[in-house]
């Protein structure tokens, strides 16, 4: 069989050349990086992730005669999100257990949030973590208590609500999705495009703020953002974060 050339790579079974083979090249060098020099190797991976940010943000492909196309792109940006999360969260100090399994099973998509729509990564893990109670209270895959109609239709329960500094009970209907990777996905849109969050992008490099924007507007609890800031540090969840959103967002 010929060996692919230097130019040359695939990705998801098709064929890359140029732009995309020598992308793939660098990529496949911070994986065997991962094994023995992590550190190196998430180097490597933002690299490669700003590289990817800035040919689509400048649309590069007028000025190279190999550019690549958004498939190409998200379908490397993936791999790549999905390798930096496999090795920062071994910095992570989830306790082991259903703990560790939930904050496993939604921190790729958090990643994957932070580094294409500017969501950090450590406040939907928190949040994921405080609105489900580590994954134990999200009926139809409601990780972050969204109200409304989702994908799956909805359902009603009781919640807990804020008013003038009073406690009160209500029913309420709640999003119902199909996966967990669905809830992940609306999440994100919501935080990223509603205009009642616009004050929460505005400071996105820095996760107190966007926590206490997220009070009085996300949850009317009024230690919200004190509860999600004692998430991140207690699990050091800021490890997850993508911290060189602002040039292209």
């Amino acid at each position: 069989m010929r060996q692919a050339s230097p130019h040359e790579a695939q990705v998801d079974g098709l064929s890359l050349r140029g732009a995309g083979a020598r992308v793939r090249a660098r990529l496949e060098r911070a994986k065997a990086l991962a094994e023995t020099a992590p550190i190196e190797a998430v180097t490597l991976v933002d690299e490669l992730l700003t590289d990817l940010h800035q040919r689509r943000s400048l649309d590069l492909g007028t000025l190279e005669l190999d550019p690549l196309d958004a498939d190409t792109r998200g379908a490397l940006a993936r791999e790549m999100v999905a390798l930096r999360t496999r090795l920062t969260m071994a910095d992570l100090v989830i306790p082991q257990g259903f703990r560790g399994d939930f904050v496993a099973s939604v921190a790729a998509g958090a990643a994957w949030s932070d580094w294409s729509l500017g969501v950090p990564a450590s406040i939907t893990v928190a949040q994921a973590i405080l609105e489900s109670n580590w994954g134990k209270s999200a009926p139809s895959f409601n990780l972050f208590g969204l109200k409304g109609e989702g994908p799956a239709g909805s359902n009603r329960r009781r919640v807990v609500e804020y008013k003038n500094g009073h406690r009160r009970t209500k029913m309420a209907a709640f999003r119902a999705y199909h996966d967990v990777g669905e809830a992940l996905d609306d999440h994100a849109r919501i935080l990223a495009n509603s205009r009642h969050y616009a004050k929460a992008r505005a400071v996105a490099e820095d996760t107190a703020r966007y926590a206490m924007a997220l009070q009085g507007t996300y949850a009317t609890d009024p230690r919200y953002a004190k509860k999600l800031g004692s998430m991140i540090e207690r699990y050091a969840l800021d490890r997850l974060d993508w911290n060189a959103r602002s040039p292209w967002l």
